[in-house]
């Protein structure tokens, strides 16, 4: 099994030449998140860590779908209001 944040399921999205992966999995509360894995630091960062405090309050980065070889991540995001999901959006970050 990949591994996970804390939780007990992921799955790779994508991966680019220099051998990241970005992907979906879940947290110790079994939310969706979306990571990535760089093999030089053998380890995985969920990508809401790129995000400012404020941005983390409205936002959550749910799955990676693709990443290119200048390490531009696309995937799914969730805009929240009070801690509940209002509606969907694609996120394009550059997290280098």
């Amino acid at each position: 099994m990949p591994p996970t944040l804390d939780g007990n399921w992921a799955t790779a999205r994508a991966i680019n030449d220099r051998g990241q992966i970005v992907a979906e999995a879940k947290d110790f509360g079994n939310n969706s998140r979306a990571f990535i894995w760089i093999p030089y630091l053998q380890n995985i960062t969920d990508l809401n860590s790129y995000l400012s405090a404020s941005q983390q309050l409205s936002w959550t980065l749910l799955v990676a779908y693709g990443i290119n070889d200048q390490g531009r991540i696309v995937g799914w995001a969730a805009r929240k209001s009070n801690n509940v999901f209002q509606y969907y959006a694609p996120f394009l970050l550059y997290p280098n």
